[in-house]
């Protein structure tokens, strides 16, 4: 995949200058990337989901039919081996493979059923034990078009928590980057004795349209633990041929827990691998209103955004992904996923009225994966090309000749853009077209690998020239970036990671107030409101710290 090769390039420039910093960047994908990521993507060519779990239903994308990819955080870890947020990770796809060190068990919640007690978080982040179960104001219905999902009983405030769920069966790695196998955990379902509500989830998650259908979930937060009821799967309840996909399509995993959050609990990260049943439920959006991150086993999903009462909670399936433009975010959620999207972000983008912006952004994402990163990536040797001398002249009118590129294309993309958003309403309800700023930011933000590797070029050139502040191009980029994941990926790692970004490099002038309170609300609505100043900022340096690792 393109995105496999971007990856290469970055840490290839990044070599120019700090070889220290590739060798952490490789550890990690960060490709966002629930991501996913930032979801990951891999190599090698892998089996359809209606291969693996009969025809897959053409409906939007419901989660818990299509839960078989990893999906990324806000952004994945960046290395030529892998991609989010390699750029999705079907891990229950993936054909089976050998993992070591690696602990695969059923889990009990150990949580009781809503309402769950009040939560101490500033004693989760100092390293207590992990939160408790809890369900937020939400119920579950039926999703036209997506069949069920969570939807909110009244109006829920960015960073109000939604759910804290604990895993129906959980799988973790000794450390970062090895996502455990889907085939493994499903076939812990022939032997593990589990309690009466695990079993009644499994047998009531979707499994995939050539089996039964559903049977009635049990009650949200309802006690997984197995007790005097604890018993092994029978044939009426989940039929052995549908247990793997059962698996398949519900769970959910990354190469490591929330970074920041671990860090400040004294914790390493581990890829991991899980099916957590409420969370199971959560449908796709390519503009999502909600953010999730796991720490220790736990899956923490909170609000991003405003959620009117009514309104459903969504996700992001591909992580960074869902910053490409439209027809390929449609292409990663047929193969991935098997539906075809129909979120009104994919509905703006497609109804024929902005075509000349729609191709424009396009254009610019060819030219960037097919064209300018190949290029730069075979001049520059590909992986494993070894150190380029900083005064390397061949390099800089490399990287200089991509600049002067790629310039005009993004240029006229935002032009194109700015007149197919002028002709939108400058306000509109939610269910009507788009306003004129969320058209913009719409389009806008599918230019996003745009921005980005001029970021990137920019960011290389200053390097080898000396230089100590941004030129006006790469201010530009990272402004166009932070703006994209504020707009597309709330409380995602990646804009957690572009806003302290954009807060170091406006230390010392007028903006630095304004970028340090933005770095404050994403830290506030991604790991909750009200957290005291010695926990923020505990988070804050913990962050700091894993962003340092990331190529974003």
């Amino acid at each position: 995949r393109a995105l496999r090769a971007r990856s290469h390039i970055v840490m290839h420039a990044a070599q120019l200058v700090s070889p220290q910093r590739v060798a952490l960047t490789r550890g990690r994908q960060w490709c966002m990337c629930m991501v996913s990521v930032h979801g990951h993507a891999h190599a090698g060519a892998m089996p359809t989901l209606a291969s693996l779990a009969g025809q897959a239903s053409s409906n939007n994308s419901h989660h818990e039919h299509s839960q078989q990819q990893c999906r990324s955080k806000g952004l994945r870890a960046r290395c030529a081996a892998s991609s989010a947020s390699a750029i999705l990770v079907p891990v229950s796809l993936r054909a089976a493979r050998k993992h070591s060190g690696r602990t695969v068990a059923a889990h009990a919640a150990g949580g009781a059923a809503p309402p769950a007690p009040m939560i101490d978080w500033d004693v989760v982040y100092a390293g207590g034990s992990l939160p408790p179960v809890f369900i937020g104001p939400v119920e579950v219905r039926e999703a036209p078009g997506k069949g069920r999902g969570l939807f909110a009983t009244r109006d829920l405030a960015p960073g109000e928590l939604v759910l804290v769920c604990a895993p129906l069966l959980y799988a973790a790695s000794e450390g970062e980057g090895d996502i455990p196998s889907t085939e493994e955990m499903a076939a812990r379902l022939e032997t593990e004795a589990l309690g009466a509500t695990a079993r009644a989830w499994l047998a009531g998650l979707h499994a995939g349209d050539e089996y039964a259908s559903p049977k009635p979930l049990p009650p949200l937060g309802a006690p997984l633990a197995a007790g005097g009821d604890a018993a092994t799967l029978t044939e009426e309840e989940v039929a052995r041929e549908a247990r793997f996909a059962v698996c398949a399509l519900n769970v959910y995993g990354e190469e490591a827990q929330d970074l920041a959050a671990s860090a400040a609990r004294g914790e390493g990260a581990s890829g991991h691998l899980g099916l957590w049943p409420e969370f199971a439920l959560l449908n796709h959006s390519c503009a999502p209103n909600a953010a999730n991150w796991t720490v220790g086993d736990r899956m923490v999903v909170r609000a991003a955004a405003p959620i009117p009462k009514g309104g459903e909670v969504l996700i992001n399936y591909l992580g960074r992904g869902a910053l490409k433009p439209c027809s390929e975010r449609l292409l990663d959620l047929r193969d991935g996923y098997g539906f075809a999207c129909g979120c009104a972000r994919c509905n703006a983008e497609m109804d024929g009225a902005h075509d000349a912006a729609v191709f424009a952004v396009q254009g610019v994402y060819e030219a960037v994966m097919n064209e300018l990163l190949p290029g730069l990536q075979a001049a520059l040797g590909g992986e494993g090309g070894g150190m380029v001398a900083a005064d390397d002249k061949r390099v800089r009118t490399l990287i200089n000749t991509a600049r002067g590129q790629l310039a005009p294309l993004l240029q006229s993309m935002d032009a194109t853009v700015a007149a197919a958003a002028g002709g939108a309403p400058a306000s509109a309800p939610a269910e009507a077209a788009p306003s004129a700023g969320t058209l913009r930011a719409w389009l806008r933000g599918s230019g996003f690998e745009g921005y980005s590797l001029q970021a990137q070029l920019e960011g290389v050139e200053a390097q080898l020239s000396g230089a100590t502040a941004p030129t006006p191009a790469a201010a530009s980029a990272q402004a166009a970036m932070l703006a994209t994941a504020r707009d597309l990926s709330p409380a995602s790692d990646l804009h957690l990671f572009l806003a302290l970004r954009a807060a170091a490099s406006a230390a010392g002038t007028p903006d630095a107030d304004a970028a340090d309170q933005e770095v404050t609300h994403v830290l506030g609505t991604r790991y909750g409101p009200g957290l005291s100043p010695a926990t923020l900022e505990r988070l804050r340096a913990a962050a700091q710290e894993a962003a340092a690792r990331v190529a974003v």
